[in-house]
Formats: structure tokens, sequence, C-alpha cells
């Protein structure tokens, strides 16, 4: 199953390249879209030294993300932030998922790579489990078919 990952980016020089050393390493089939809200530092560059195509988008989440699935081919969607790692078996964990006849996406749990309460307190999955909260830091993912079924991200404010 092709998985297109996109990123929508705004100035994300200094992040971006860890994000896209989490995709890549990934077993394929992968494609990588980076949807630009108009960065002015080597975001673009950085995107294209990775092999991820740079898709020009109007700022906005929402509408990048947007941008970013009308340009992709794979029949899974996978969006994450910039500054967001995926874990070495993610694409796997995403393909494995949406396989199940029932399911249709799904996110990943969030953990962080520094410790302090703070990011304790946000990471406690009971909390996050019981809202079903699916933030963008969570990488969510779903398949071609429903994220065009739904009609996409709608375009408001976060």
């Amino acid at each position: 199953m092709l998985v297109s990952v996109i990123i929508p980016a705004l100035d994300e020089e200094e992040v971006l390249p860890a994000t896209l050393a989490s995709v890549v390493q990934q077993p394929g089939p992968v494609e990588v879209i980076v949807a630009d809200g108009g960065s002015t530092d080597r975001t673009r560059a950085i995107a294209e030294d990775y092999g991820a195509t740079v898709v020009a988008a109007p700022r906005g989440r929402a509408r990048q993300m947007n941008a970013g699935a009308a340009q992709a081919q794979g029949e899974a969607f996978v969006f994450l932030h910039a500054d967001t790692t995926l874990p070495p078996d993610g694409l796997a964990l995403v393909r494995q998922t949406l396989a199940e006849p029932d399911v249709s996406g799904g996110c990943f749990r969030t953990t962080f790579d520094r410790d302090s309460a703070w990011l304790r307190l946000w990471t406690a999955q009971a909390v996050m489990r019981w809202w079903r909260f699916a933030f963008g830091d969570r990488a969510a993912f779903t398949c071609r078919a429903t994220f065009e079924a739904l009609g996409g991200f709608p375009d408001q404010p976060i």
C-alpha cells in the first residue's frame, strides 16, 4: 500500500530534517509531500534534499494539508507536523491498522524526546483515550477514500 505522508510546513528548517529522516527510513512504498505555506527560510530546499515533493499552498494548516492531499497518490494519508517524528515501524503500523476491514483511520500516541511534569501530564493516555483526541502531533492517518468522503479538512482556524 502506497502511503502518502503529508507535512504542512512554514519556516521549519530547524525541525524538518529530523521529521523527514524519520519518514524516509520507513519501508516503502512511501511518498513524502511537504505542503509549504510560504516559507522564507530553507524549508523547501531541505524537503527537496530529502526527496520530498514540495507543494506551494495557501498558508493555514488545513489548507496546506488539503493541498498536499490533492497531490498525493497514496491509498493512505498520514498527516505529520513538521516537528513530529514517526516511530521506526510507523508506516508498517499504519498499513497493518488500515488493513482491518472496520478501520478507516487512527493516530499514534504522543511521546516526547525530553521529560517534564507538563509533558507527562499531556501524554496521560487515559485522558487522550477518553476524549479521543487526535491532535496533529499524533500523526493522524486515514484511507484516501475516507478523507475524500469527508471532504478533507474544514478550512477553519485552530
